[in-house]
């Protein structure tokens, strides 16, 4: 053998010693006696014959029987792969959403060792990956699966859905021994680091899919990224799943392909914009809230709202000033007009819940006690330094409460489908952690229809362009757009970050302004309510529904002339309206005067103008506008006696 062909390293080191005492469980890896502290660490092929100096090609022996072994081949470990638990058959009634079946047909003819799903926040990366594993480990082309994801409340969640999709995985490893029972682990980035050498001798002698979640993790810390690739490198798959496309910087991750701009390249993607137009996720209607705020910087006092332009540094004030739990007309009434919007979505829907994100833990507390003032209801209380954190956010998910106040543990991957308004109380502005956070509220679920969510945001000018650019991707379904793109820190997340000098939040009078759906402003929060629902009805952007509601039609392209005089067709039009408030007051159980709902329609599709003022294209508004309403009230009373008659068969 040529020389150049040895390993020039000798001796293992002392992890690596470390990490083959603990594979072999503190036993001689030969004869099974427990090792002493001067054990030996022995190359399985001798080094002599070209044997690689790694975990890999490493055991554990006592003295005596490394010394009887002297340069043979015989080891313990020429035995076939230790037994794992038998694989269970998916569910017969697994039904794959379509993106789903597309991105497994699309792993199952790949034949590269990595490959990375960008699919949005909610769209459901969990399923397809699991049933991924299923098949890989029941065709025996892998032994075993390792899950590594964020954190511990999403290791314990992955171990829940793998359980019902025919697998075993052990959240709760202690980062030496797996038990023999299970298919695999769920880790996190972290605990890599402690584990690498270990992983990587298991992955080396057991052919491996690891499965990484919320990939872009690894590069925020080279040292995950560097464990990353010591714990997998010879792995046999790589399953990589972020929520949207992301920048390298300074830190590519293993495995990923970047193009020019350094954004990741996936091989296969499912947007937002898309998983709305399939009913996966829900639209979401932003909230800005503006008006004027006051503060002290540096001594000298200052207001302004939203809409003037500041240096970097007050810009960032003004915006902590909004997020100040001290000042009643500030993030006080920001919390309390999405606990209105909350109360109105519970009318409908009644386990409806709202999130709040908050900037840190003494910030949190205190919004908790904003919000339990204002509601009368304790919220929900999650940060990271509470050892029941994860229990509690379990109970939240289970119960029908009305809020969470959280700072990080909900950025991602948290399931609560009942989600339906978030209050965005952080100062935080960067484009991924923003669309993490809103993709808290865009799940559903079988029973809760696919109505928007409602995100509450201060009005800050960088705040608003990232709700813009989510709203873009809502208006253009199907178009291929890249929004990871932006920068992941700018000018005034630093200056918000690092304060420096004396500052001080005095006072705010903010208040609703236009809502943002699917890329159209809409004036009244109220019709935003109701106007994504109305539009995907009647198979219309929301843009022409808002047309449509405030008599701006489109203008027809036919010279043809209308079979009915207008005089006709308004009076029909008004005795079908009468009928259908009527209808519609009938199902309330006449709890809703039947002038109030004249009302509301007139607000809705007219600009309040009566019956008797509104034009053709407004009573036909209306008049749908009404028709969806109580299609909808049906539908949820439908639902609501199904639940009533499932309990009492309980």
């Amino acid at each position: 053998m040529n020389e150049s062909e040895f390993d020039p390293r000798r001796r293992f080191s002392g992890a690596e010693r470390a990490a083959l005492f603990a594979a072999a469980d503190g036993r001689c890896a030969l004869c099974g006696d427990l090792l002493n502290v001067g054990f030996h660490a022995d190359h399985e092929t001798p080094h002599i014959l070209g044997g690689r100096t790694h975990v890999t090609n490493g055991q554990a022996l006592c003295a005596r029987c490394n010394l009887s072994k002297g340069a043979s081949m015989s080891s313990a470990f020429s035995s076939p792969s230790p037994r794992r638990a038998r694989v269970r058959a998916l569910p017969a009634d697994l039904k794959l959403r379509d993106w789903q079946d597309r991105a497994l047909a699309a792993l199952r003819v790949h034949d590269g060792q990595a490959f990375l799903i960008a699919a949005t926040p909610g769209g459901g990366k969990t399923i397809p990956s699991l049933v991924y594993a299923n098949e890989l480990l029941a065709a025996g082309t892998i032994d075993r699966v390792v899950v590594v994801c964020p954190t511990s409340n999403l290791a314990r969640q992955w171990a829940r859905d793998a359980h019902r999709l025919g697998l075993s995985l052990e959240p709760n490893w202690d980062g030496v021994t797996e038990p023999a029972d299970v298919h695999g682990v769920a880790i996190t980035y972290a605990k890599l680091t402690h584990a690498a050498l270990v992983l990587a001798r298991a992955s080396g002698r057991e052919r491996t899919l690891v499965i990484g979640d919320e990939l872009h993790h690894l590069g925020q810390d080279k040292s995950w990224a560097s464990a990353w690739a010591e714990a997998f490198g010879q792995a046999h798959k790589w399953l990589l799943l972020s929520g949207t496309p992301f920048r390298s910087d300074n830190l590519p991750i293993p495995g990923v392909r970047y193009d020019e701009d350094g954004v990741s390249r996936p091989d296969f993607s499912y947007t937002y914009g898309q998983a709305i137009g399939d009913g996966v996720c829900r639209a979401i209607a932003f909230v800005p809230m503006n008006g004027p705020l006051v503060w002290t910087s540096d001594g000298r006092r200052i207001e302004a709202d939203f809409t003037v332009a500041l240096s970097a540094k007050e810009a960032a004030r003004r915006h902590r000033t909004s997020l100040s739990p001290h000042l009643a007309d500030g993030l006080q009434r920001i919390v309390r007009e999405a606990d209105e919007r909350l109360t109105q979505v519970r009318e409908t829907m009644p386990d409806a819940g709202g999130l709040i994100v908050c900037e840190e833990i003494e910030h949190a507390r205190a919004v908790a006690a904003v919000v339990a003032q204002i509601t009368g209801e304790a919220a929900t209380l999650v940060v990271s330094s509470d050892p029941l954190a994860s229990e509690r956010l379990e109970e939240f998910a289970r119960t029908s409460k009305r809020w969470l106040v959280a700072v990080n543990m909900v950025s991602e991957g948290t399931d609560i489908p009942r989600l339906r308004a978030l209050v965005y109380a952080t100062p935080k502005k960067t484009p991924l952690l923003f669309r993490q956070i809103c993709g808290r509220v865009v799940r559903t679920s079988p029973t809760s229809g696919n109505d928007c969510s409602f995100v509450f945001i201060p009005a800050d000018p960088t705040l608003r362009q990232l709700a813009h650019d989510v709203e873009r991707e809502m208006e253009h379904r199907l178009e291929d757009e890249d929004p990871g793109s932006g920068p992941e820190t700018n000018d005034e997340d630093r200056a918000c970050d690092e304060p420096t000098g004396s500052f001080a939040a005095l006072g705010a009078d903010l208040a609703p302004q236009a809502a943002m759906v699917s890329g159209t402003e809409i004036p009244d929060p109220d019709t935003a309510f109701h106007i994504e629902a109305l539009a995907r009805a009647q198979g219309v952007t929301v843009e022409e529904m808002w047309r449509r509601m405030n008599g701006r039609t489109a203008a027809s392209t036919s010279t043809e002339i209308a079979e009915e005089p207008d005089y006709v067709r308004r009076k029909k039009l008004r005795n079908q309206r009468d009928a259908l408030v009527r209808r519609l007051g009938e199902i309330l159980n006449r709890t809703v005067p039947f002038s109030q709902l004249h009302s509301q329609t007139s607000q809705m599709c007219a600009a309040g103008r009566t019956v008797k003022e509104q034009t053709v294209a407004e009573l036909e508004a209306g008049n749908r506008w009404l028709e969806t309403r109580i299609a909808a009230e049906v539908e949820r009373r439908r639902r609501t006696r199904s639940d009533d008659q499932a309990r009492m068969a309980i």
